[in-house]
């Protein structure tokens, strides 16, 4: 059962309000061993808005309909219409009525993992973004919102039955069945609907909120996972507590449950009161989940549970609307984060992410605004764009509004609006409301695609003691017409050339260390006084709005800033423009020294106690490929990589003594102590296990050494995880071959830690990864129906720059098949998948050709998905 919906465009522009207005929503699932039964009764009121003659059209699809009834009325099959993605009813000009449907759906043949279906022995939903039209045929649109009511009927072998809400009655059957019944008091869209049958253990607790009202609180997973879900339940209580404390948003229903399931497409699901998890971010403890893990545990148990106000009591006027959602739900995600781990390597990771994928995705031919304008398949635009850049526009908000005023904008937007389907616009009005501000232009940030790029040149006049910063703005875009000028904070600072300390200045009639201009021009010119000598600027400050800004930097200004800038992300970003520099050097004169004064400031770095060590394993880390890649014309990824081994090698073999004098301290002071997730701690482990990469680097024997025992010794996933690379990547076939196959008979049982020693293989540099991965498509543990696991292996596969994109072609020819295999199962992963060729169009001439061959066989397939053509067709545009 494939998930393929009607191929035509829809557009904003297009949007109408519904109708018809559902009231309220009886529906029953009656579960048997090869199918389902649903029953929905539905009772039904025309908008005021609504023509007397218009007919009741509900969408549907992937089910066989078995009657239609108007208020208990059967209906003949002459009297209402079937195509294969609506059903038509006329409602004979009635204003309020009663709808019964009974359909019947296969749930166990159901692998697109959408609407209802089985994974392993459980049944559960996936509904957004129009999952619930495969259960039953409804107005399946965020804006149609309903009181819910959902009976569930199974054998009295499964022994939980969960839905929206809160249970209402259960009793037994007969022929040894039993129901359940929950009721959901507040309207919800049917993307928010959610029901799970099975055998599950829950791992109970309570929560009291500020008015003291007792939540009891519920995490479902299959027994053997029952004891590492201790993790996420304090990472659930922490989510609420949070969200009482900082947006004063406490929870309103009496029950708040998660199920943990290895077959899901996303990450997680926030429907009402019953989210759907991914096993990743649900399952963690100190041998399954490295110090990462825990850390996406904790976000995304954030994420979802903030959801409940951003999201679902305040929900989306339509799918254009998305990131009202979703880009305001990173956002409270990406603080409650910092709050936890630490706001300054916080705020690098999420600028990283923007840098490294999103303004790829902005490059592209996939680029799109925050709101888009069209889509064929929804499922297509659970971007970073709507994501991550969505969260950008709220943070340059509240940069912009200042914090108290932005908490006052917060306040009012669920004061006004709960309850409410809404839009982007309507948001921004509370804050222009809360603010006094016009924020006109600054909506670009939602309706315009495209990376804005800021050029910055500056002049000091001695004699006056002024500074002039001169800022040019432009949009290059791949598919869209030229940008209007953006509405652009900038925080910056004006930095001693001589000290590194900050030298303050007059801007505006204020005196300060740190300013927030703002640039709306095209071009603008931006004056400081007072400033004592001929300054180096630190320009966009925490990475305050997501542009690309330019400013020409030399070596020694950059490692000066690299050395003492006092903004945390600053600093950073200074190391990583001067590794770029070099890097893109080293492309054209290979055989060039490496300067000294690198290896001198990487050992300042490493000689500072002050230093949190997370930052410094940051500081020292040499740029991804994606970051490069924007800056090189016709990309040959092997000649990239040849350059990054060789200056990860030199550094490793110039420090050697430094890294190994680091390793040994951090790895004899962590032995002293039990794994713990402290920040100190984790932040040991950072540097440690990239001292050991950059030791192996240089001395293959020595690093090879330290990981035999590092992995023979470790205590935790991280650090096993971090010898396993050095080994997996070890010239030496046969430690190659005993190390993965004694870590996998040490770890089979671990779902999870396999899905990583599957990662670590595709991501090996070693020349015959290809072959590899074919081999491990075969491994009994691989299961092409199961997206963690795709994802795991062809995920990690595809950004292995140098071997997925062999001058041979193979990596591009693997991956076709896959696709187009994958694509009868699961559409929309896929498509996903089709997303490594977005930006083909930007490589060298051989492996552009056959990127572009490879995407026209794609799309010629018979019966290709709406989810695959629509990228397909648009990247071959």
């Amino acid at each position: 059962m494939i998930n393929r919906i009607e191929n035509k465009t829809k557009y904003l522009k297009d949007y109408k309000p519904s109708e018809f207005i559902v009231d309220n929503i009886y529906l029953t699932i009656d579960l048997h061993e090869d199918s389902a039964l649903v029953t929905n009764v539905m009772t039904i009121a025309r908008a005021k808005s609504a023509s007397k003659s218009a007919s009741l059209t509900l969408d549907g699809n992937s089910q066989e309909l078995i009657k239609v009834a108007i208020d208990d009325k059967l209906l003949r099959k002459d009297q209402y219409e079937l195509t294969d993605y609506n059903l038509t009813i006329p409602t004979n000009e009635k204003d309020k009525f009663s709808v019964t449907v009974v359909s019947k759906i296969i749930p166990q043949k159901n692998t697109s993992l959408t609407g209802l279906y089985q994974a392993e022995d459980i049944f559960l939903t996936q509904c957004e973004p129009n999952g619930f039209s495969k259960i039953t045929y409804f107005l399946d649109r965020p804006d149609v919102m309903t009181v819910y009511t959902t009976t569930l009927i199974a054998d009295k072998k499964y022994q939980v039955l969960l839905s929206n809400g809160d249970r209402i009655d259960y009793g037994e059957l007969p022929q040894n069945r039993w129901f359940a019944t929950w009721k959901d008091h507040s309207k919800k869209p049917s993307y928010l609907f959610a029901a799970v049958i099975g055998n599950l253990k829950a791992r109970e607790d309570v929560f009291i909120t500020k008015s003291v009202k007792k939540v009891d609180l519920r995490i479902y997973t299959p027994e053997a996972d029952f004891d590492k879900t201790e993790y996420a339940m304090e990472s659930l209580k922490e989510s609420m507590k949070w969200d009482e404390d900082v947006f004063e948003r406490e929870y309103d229903l009496n029950t708040y449950m998660i199920v943990s399931t290895p077959k899901f497409n996303m990450g997680a699901m926030e429907n009402k009161g019953l989210n759907i998890f991914n096993t990743k971010y649900i399952i963690a403890d100190k041998n399954t989940a490295s110090d990462q893990n825990y850390i996406d545990v904790h976000d995304v148990i954030g994420h979802e549970y903030f959801h409940n106000w951003t999201g679902n009591r305040i929900t989306l006027r339509n799918w254009f609307q998305i990131s009202l959602k979703e880009g305001l739900t990173v956002f409270r995600e990406h603080e409650f984060s910092s709050d936890k781990f630490g706001r300054g390597t916080k705020r690098i990771n999420d600028a990283n992410t923007i840098r490294s994928v999103q303004f790829q995705e902005n490059a592209g031919a996939l680029s799109h605004p925050v709101r888009p304008e069209s889509y064929i398949a929804m499922d297509n635009f659970y971007t970073t764009t709507v994501y991550e850049k969505g969260a950008e526009i709220i943070k340059m908000l509240k940069t912009i509004v200042g914090n108290k005023i932005f908490d006052r904008g917060m306040q009012l937007y669920f004061s006004r609006h709960d309850g409410e389907a809404v839009t982007t616009e309507d948001f921004v009005k509370v804050m222009e409301d809360a603010s006094g501000l016009d924020f006109t232009q600054f909506k670009l940030w939602y309706s315009q695609a495209g990376t804005p790029n800021v050029d910055a040149t500056d002049s000091y006049n001695e004699k006056d003691k002024t500074y002039t910063l001169s800022l040019k703005q432009y949009c290059p875009l791949a598919r869209h017409t030229q940008n209007k000028p953006f509405y652009i904070p900038i925080k910056m600072a004006l930095i001693n050339g001589k000290t590194g300390g900050d030298l303050s200045s007059f801007y505006q009639n204020k005196k300060d260390d740190e300013h927030i201009i703002y640039l709306s021009n095209a071009e603008q010119n931006f004056i400081f006084t007072d400033v004592a000598e001929k300054p180096i600027p630190s320009l966009l400050r925490d990475f305050s709005a997501p542009v690309k800004l330019s400013y020409n930097y030399n070596d020694d200004q950059l490692l000066l800033l690299l050395a003492h800038d006092s903004n945390e992300f600053n600093r950073w970003d200074a190391g990583q423009k001067y590794f770029t520099n070099l890097i893109l050097k080293l492309t054209k004169e290979p055989n060039q020294k490496i300067p000294d004064n690198l290896f001198s400031s990487i050992k300042l770095l490493l000689n500072n106690d002050k230093l949190d060590k997370t930052f410094i394993s940051y500081a020292i880390s040499i740029p991804s490929e994606t970051n490069l890649y924007s800056l090189i014309k016709d990309i040959d990824p092997n000649i990239i990589f040849k350059v990054k081994e060789y200056l990860t090698k030199t550094i490793g073999k110039e420090l050697q003594s430094n890294f190994l004098t680091i390793y040994q301290k951090l790895n004899d002071s962590l032995k002293l102590k039990e794994y713990s997730l402290s920040k100190d701690d984790v932040a040991a482990r950072s540097l440690k296990n990239l001292s050991l990469k950059y030791i192996s680097a240089g001395d293959e024997k020595l690093g090879e050494e330290l990981a035999q025992k590092q992995l023979e010794n470790a205590n935790n996933i991280t650090d096993r995880l971090a010898a396993l690379f050095v080994l997996i990547n070890s010239n030496n076939d046969a430690l190659y071959e005993s190390t993965v196959v004694s870590f996998y008979n040490k770890w089979k049982i671990e779902e999870l830690v396999i899905d990583k020693w599957f990662a670590l293989q595709a991501s090996s540099t070693r020349p015959n990864t290809v072959m590899t991965v074919k081999n491990l498509l075969k491994h009994s543990a691989f299961d092409i129906k199961t997206p963690k696991r795709v994802y795991s292996l062809l995920g990690a596969f595809s950004r292995n720059y140098d071997q997925f994109h062999k001058i041979d072609g193979s990596g591009y020819n693997l991956f076709m098949e896959l696709i187009i295999e994958i694509d009868k199962i699961n559409p929309s992963v896929a498509a996903r998948l089709t997303k490594i060729f977005e930006n083909y169009k930007r490589f060298e001439p051989k492996r552009k050709s056959m990127m572009q061959e490879i995407l026209l066989k794609i799309k010629n397939q018979q019966n290709l998905s709406d989810d695959t053509n629509e990228l397909v067709s648009k990247i071959l545009e």
